[in-house]
């Protein structure tokens, strides 16, 4: 799948060389993460690294979720203004996620399905076997 999408990414670079200003790409995941003080769930942006353009997401700070933890409440994106410049890498959906990186001028580009397997010990009976597990989550293709 990622070879597929670098071709992709290829022809589009290709296609836009005309261009006077080049694009820049990002992808993005979104994972749910639980906070046990507010009790609910939240996701986060899991961005890859090596785009220069995404310092504004790479710049979120990360969230403390254990029961203990102290986290300001106004750096949070669903209570945001103007006077906060760094937030907390938490939202109450995944799309308040996505809202975010495209009131940061990212345009969507693409998605893609990226597919992992891995094994979890299960019991049988007295004794423990493995079970192949097979995920899937979305990968969103940014570009600015």
């Amino acid at each position: 799948m990622k070879i597929q999408f670098l071709i992709f990414l290829l022809i589009s670079c290709n296609a836009y060389s005309q261009q006077k200003d080049t694009n820049s790409y990002l992808l993005i995941r979104i994972t749910g993460l639980y906070d046990y003080t507010a009790e609910r769930n939240f996701y986060t942006i899991i961005a890859e690294g090596g785009c220069d353009d995404a310092k504004e997401i790479y710049a979120l700070k990360k969230f403390n979720d254990k029961k203990t933890a102290l986290n300001t409440e106004n750096s949070f994106y669903y209570n945001h203004s103007d006077t906060i410049k760094n937030y907390y890498n938490y939202f109450l959906t995944s799309t308040e996620a996505l809202n975010f990186i495209s009131k940061k001028q990212w345009v969507l580009v693409s998605i893609y399905s990226e597919t992992f397997s891995g094994s979890d010990l299960v019991r049988s009976g007295n004794d423990y076997v493995p079970l192949t597990t097979v995920s899937s989550r979305p990968v969103f293709c940014f570009k600015r």
